[in-house]
């Protein structure tokens, strides 16, 4: 005989399937889609009450995601074709996860319902790119998606992160948002004939600015393998910007701190669920230009020891009268269960009063001159057209090791000039700093300018603590 929950559950299933036939048809169709995907998020969670039936879950989402109503952009695409695609959370997000910087965040944004099913394609002649869902806030917009070859013999799709992406307003037509980031995943073999990737596009909003619920991705496609056949393919979507109305938390601090002869302020520090920003403004002073203010954020374990500071993304600046403003972004724990967060602020960075020259004897290999020990030539290649010497800061801190800038030409020993035809900061763990030039006859040792560079930081003794919520 069945039990009190069993009978319960099939009368409330022959009352969902008789509410269903008043439900029009092109309605339920899209609704189903949204009532798996909700029942596939639940299956990903732990239950805690009294196991039901997968299918009982989909019907009443389905019911919910009706009455609720849905919406999906078809705006038409010259040269291209829009439709709509099935499909639940993505199953790259536990890689995803996993990548620095988004693991506090992303994984808790999720949790919390913050993902929002896109399920839009656009094709092309030679590629489909696809958006599989976002995850945004009021000051971030990451967005889930797969660009694949339509090719066989072509390697895999995608998106060129050299020439960024870009958002768009649709009522408006113009750019939203900054590109910050795009993170492709690894080739999997599980992707069909190794021709599709799967990445993560990340764009930062600035607290003035708002992001727009329609919105057209634009982004340029090649053939990842060979670097050819690109195409800018954009495609429309909807982000319902209520789910996350109101989730900002704010601490004032309007604090001023002088370190080695500059003043300046830690304004406020701000956080929503997937970014943290530090705000410190300066004022125009006789000491000198300053040209950044480096702080971490730290949170508080539950049982009270302090954890690593929160990953940095981004450092970005904006002027308001006279003042300049420097902005730390970093990762957020906006749903933490324990709220306790620090903040470090740890060093500032003068722009040089004049530039640094160092000269360098690329035959040998070596730097013959320079006032700053630490700046060390890392390796010389000649090629048959170019020289390429890499720099680098022989300093821990990995702020440093990143500042390079080099005035654009050099002289040789003879005091002659030359143009500096490359100079390109490299991302690895080195931080190295290229510079290229023709491969001629030069006559030996060569000088360079440096405008900016790691040995411009200036250090506290002791980090200046503040504490942002008890």
């Amino acid at each position: 005989m069945k039990n009190s929950n069993e009978l319960q559950l099939h009368k409330q299933a022959q009352e969902i399937k008789e509410i269903s036939k008043q439900v029009a048809e092109q309605h339920l169709e899209k609704s189903i889609m949204q009532g798996i995907e909700r029942a596939n998020r639940q299956k990903q969670q732990k239950s805690w009450q009294w196991k039901r039936p997968i299918w009982i879950t989909t019907m009443v989402a389905i019911l919910i995601c009706t009455v609720g109503g849905i919406w999906i952009s078809h705006a038409p695409i010259s040269n291209t074709s829009v439709s709509l695609i099935r499909s639940g959370l993505p199953d790259y997000m536990n890689t995803l996860y996993r990548q620095n910087g988004l693991t506090k965040s992303l994984k808790s944004a999720v949790d919390h319902g913050l993902y929002q099913p896109i399920n839009q394609k656009v094709e092309s002649e030679n590629y489909t790119l696809s958006i599989e869902g976002v995850v945004a806030d009021s000051s971030r917009v990451m967005i889930f998606y797969t660009a694949k070859n339509r090719i066989n013999d072509q390697g895999r799709a995608e998106i060129d992160s050299e020439e960024h992406p870009i958002l768009m307003n649709q009522s408006q037509g113009m750019n939203v948002g900054n590109y910050f980031d795009n993170i492709i995943l690894p080739d999997q073999d599980k992707l069909e004939n190794k021709r599709s990737s799967h990445g993560l596009l990340i764009f930062d909003f600035a607290s003035w600015s708002e992001v727009p619920d329609h919105i057209t991705l634009s982004a340029k496609v090649h053939n990842g393998f060979y670097k050819n056949k690109e195409e800018t393919l954009n495609i429309p979507f909807q982000i319902d910007t209520q789910k996350f109305e109101g989730l900002k938390k704010e601490t004032i601090f309007n604090k001023s701190y002088t370190v080695q002869g500059y003043t300046f302020k830690l304004l406020k520090v701000s956080q929503t669920p997937l970014r943290t920003d530090t705000e410190f403004a300066w004022e125009p002073q006789s000491k000198g230009t300053l040209q950044g203010i480096y702080s971490n954020v730290f949170a508080y374990e539950p049982s009270g020891r302090i954890k690593s500071p929160f990953v940095i993304n981004k450092y970005t600046t904006y002027k308001e009268g006279s003042a300049t403003h420097f902005i730390n972004y970093s990762e957020s724990n906006y749903y933490a269960s324990d709220q306790r967060l620090w903040v470090d602020i740890e060093k500032i960075k003068p722009a040089l009063a004049k530039p640094i020259s160092i000269t360098i004897n690329t035959e040998e290999k070596k730097i013959q001159a320079t006032r700053d020990n630490k700046i060390e030539v890392s390796s010389v290649t000649q090629q048959d057209s170019h020289i390429k010497i890499a720099l680098s800061y022989a300093v821990s801190d990995p702020d440093a090791t990143y500042i390079f800038d080099m005035k654009s030409t050099f002289k040789d020993g003879l005091g002659k000039e030359y143009p500096l035809e490359g100079r390109m900061l490299y991302g690895n763990q080195e931080g190295q700093y290229e510079l290229s030039f023709e491969n001629k006859f030069l006559k030996q040792p060569l000088t360079f300018e440096i405008l900016d560079y790691g040995g411009a930081l200036l250090y506290m003794n002791t980090p200046i603590k503040e504490q942002i919520r008890k």
